[in-house]
C-alpha cells in the first residue's frame, strides 16, 4: 500500500497534535466564577491538569478527548513493539520478553487514562487519583524502558543523538513525576490561592505535572523517524 509509510510515519505526530488539542482545551473549563473572585490572582493561579474539565458539559468533552488519547497511545505502543520485534529478529538487541514487558507497562498507563476519564474526580475522587497515578507512573517507566531499549539497537536502528534526547526526557518525567504526586499526599483542597499554606506544594507539584504529560508528547515525537525506518522494515 503506497499509503502505508506516511500514515505509519505521521502516527506519532497525530498523537502529539492530539494531546496538545487535550490539554489546551482541559484549560479551558467552568473555573470563571473562582477566577472572577480572585481576579488579583490571575498570573499567579496554577491548575493541575487532573483538576481541568470537572465539571459537565467540560467534563464529558475532557472524557471523550482522554480516551481519544489513550487510544492512539495503544495503538503507537503496539506499532513500536512490532517494529522492534522485527528488528530484533535480524540484530537480537533486546530479549523480547523485555519489549512485551514495555508494552504491557504502555497498555497500563492507557487504561490509567481510560479510568481518569471514566471517573470524573468530583464524583469518584479516589478511583480518579488511582487511574491519574497509573496513567503518569506507568507512563514514565514506559518511556525510561523505550529510551534503553532505543541504546541498545544503537547504532544500526537508532542514533545516540536521539537516544540521548529521549533519556532526556525520562530523566526529566522521572524527576518531575515525584512532586506532581505531593498534592495527594500534602492539599486538603481542588482549588488553591497564594495565601494558603501549602501553595508552594501546589504551584511545583502542578508544574511538574503538566512537565509529565508534555514530556509524554515530545518522546512520541521521537518515533517519527523511527516509524519511517520501519515501514521498509516490514
Amino acid at each position: 500500500n503506497p499509503h502505508t509509510p506516511r500514515s505509519m510515519s505521521f502516527l506519532g505526530a497525530r498523537v502529539i497534535l492530539w494531546g496538545d488539542w487535550l490539554h489546551i482545551c482541559r484549560e479551558k473549563r467552568e473555573d470563571d466564577s473562582m477566577m472572577k473572585e480572585f481576579s488579583f490572582l490571575h498570573n499567579m493561579y496554577f491548575v493541575y491538569m487532573i483538576d481541568t474539565g470537572t465539571k459537565p458539559p467540560e467534563s464529558g468533552i475532557f472524557g471523550f478527548m482522554i480516551n481519544i488519547s489513550a487510544l492512539l497511545g495503544v495503538i503507537t505502543m503496539y506499532i513500536r513493539y512490532l517494529l522492534i520485534e522485527k528488528q530484533n529478529e535480524s540484530s537480537h538487541f533486546v530479549r523480547s520478553s523485555c519489549n512485551m514487558f514495555s508494552l504491557c507497562i504502555g497498555l497500563m498507563g492507557c487504561i490509567g487514562m481510560g479510568i481518569v476519564a471514566t471517573f470524573q474526580e468530583l464524583s469518584v475522587p479516589s478511583v480518579h487519583d488511582i487511574g491519574a497515578l497509573v496513567a503518569f507512573g506507568s507512563g514514565v517507566v514506559y518511556i525510561t524502558l523505550q529510551s534503553i531499549i532505543s541504546y541498545k539497537s544503537c547504532p544500526q536502528w537508532n542514533t545516540y543523538f536521539v537516544c540521548h534526547i529521549r533519556m532526556a526526557i525520562s530523566v526529566i518525567s522521572c524527576i518531575a513525576f515525584i512532586p506532581s504526586i505531593l498534592h495527594a499526599v500534602l492539599s486538603e483542597n481542588l482549588f488553591y490561592v497564594s495565601f494558603h499554606q501549602d501553595y508552594t506544594y501546589h504551584f511545583v507539584s502542578a508544574i511538574c505535572e503538566w512537565t509529565v504529560a508534555f514530556g509524554f508528547i515530545f518522546f512520541f515525537l521521537t518515533f517519527i523517524r523511527d516509524f519511517q525506518v520501519g515501514t521498509y522494515i516490514f
